[in-house]
């Protein structure tokens, strides 16, 4: 932690530019919303699934 300050100043970070050397703010919001998505698709993807074992049990008992 002592090099924190050190380290974070010296940290490059890389964004997509457009040709005029602007930041592409849509690009980034487009890759944000796909990012959500894929989260949003796992977490449903895993509800759906405890639901079906759920099912299971219940109907087994």
């Amino acid at each position: 932690m002592r090099d924190f300050e050190k380290t974070f100043n010296k940290t490059e970070i890389l964004l997509p530019i457009l040709d005029s050397n602007n930041i592409d703010f849509n690009f980034i919001e487009s890759f944000i919303k796909a990012i959500q998505k894929e989260c949003i698709k796992s977490v449903v993807l895993w509800q759906e699934q405890e639901r079906e074992a759920y099912r299971k049990v219940v109907e087994n008992s």
